[in-house]
């Protein structure tokens, strides 16, 4: 992110979470493109779509724990590791699955930003929000040549990479 550095300037400091965040996303966009061009077997795609989720779990971005309603919250301990990475892959594959119809997983995962962008204001987290709403400007821009009759489309790498973000 960006800080304020001694004698007035502006420096970057560096933060080894979001490397391992975009190293993630890169990783899985990079298999998403691959298989637009080549077809990749189900076993391999899966493997390294747990790959990327597991280098953005091992950078700190885990869920820690469960607020359960009228019970209290749930502290996952090392379970969290398995449970984000799960979750991860799942989201990433649920966003892939509903990429079938003009406009569908693009908007959805539109008001997903929106809504992740509004609520991290609420709690206080801007670094989050700026990211979700990036990501809600640039499905945006998107969605003015997806839907019908679509000019472009996501495709895989574009479908498993807002799928691995909105998780």
């Amino acid at each position: 992110g960006l800080s304020l550095a001694t004698g007035g300037r502006i420096g970057i400091v560096p933060q080894p979470r979001l490397a391992a965040l975009y190293a993630g996303f890169a990783l899985i966009h990079f298999l998403g493109l691959y298989d637009d061009f080549r077809a990749i077997r189900a076993r391999t795609k899966f493997l390294i779509q747990i790959a990327s989720a597991a280098i953005v779990a091992a950078g700190g971005f885990l869920i820690r724990s469960l607020a359960i309603p009228y019970v209290g919250t749930l502290s996952l301990g090392l379970f969290a590791y398995p449970l984000t990475v799960i979750w991860l892959v799942g989201i990433a594959n649920a966003i892939n699955l509903i990429d079938g119809m003009d406009g569908l997983a693009g908007g959805i995962s539109a008001f997903a930003a929106a809504a992740m962008g509004t609520i991290a204001l609420i709690q206080g987290s801007p670094q989050t929000a700026a990211l979700a709403f990036a990501l809600l400007g640039a499905l945006a821009a998107f969605l003015v040549f997806n839907f019908p009759p679509a000019r472009i489309f996501m495709g895989d790498s574009g479908s498993l990479f807002l799928g691995l973000c909105l998780g």
